[in-house]
């Protein structure tokens, strides 16, 4: 997954802003990304997730098959807080 940087400007990465990461790791609540060596976790309401209808069907067909679902859970947190629309389709396995 892929993210963007929207962050107010008072913050101390927001010289960033516009810059795209890697995520080195997703939990529940926020995302973790590599910032010049550090690792910086960023909160759903200051990324912006590229392709997120692509990331979101990939972590819930990800979920129903192997029950990892901190991916899902922060997509559906960031679709909340920045109120995108999407949908899902069941992909079943071949």
């Amino acid at each position: 997954m892929y993210i963007i940087l929207n962050l107010p400007k008072g913050s101390a990465y927001s010289h960033l802003n516009r810059h795209t990461f890697k995520v080195k790791e997703t939990f529940r609540t926020f995302v973790a990304v590599d910032v010049d060596g550090a690792t910086v976790d960023f909160y759903p309401g200051e990324v912006i997730v590229v392709d997120f209808l692509k990331e979101i069907q990939s972590a819930y067909d990800a979920q129903n098959w192997n029950g990892n679902s901190k991916a899902l859970a922060f997509l559906q947190k960031y679709a909340e807080l920045n109120e995108v629309a999407y949908s899902l389709e069941y992909n079943c396995p071949s």
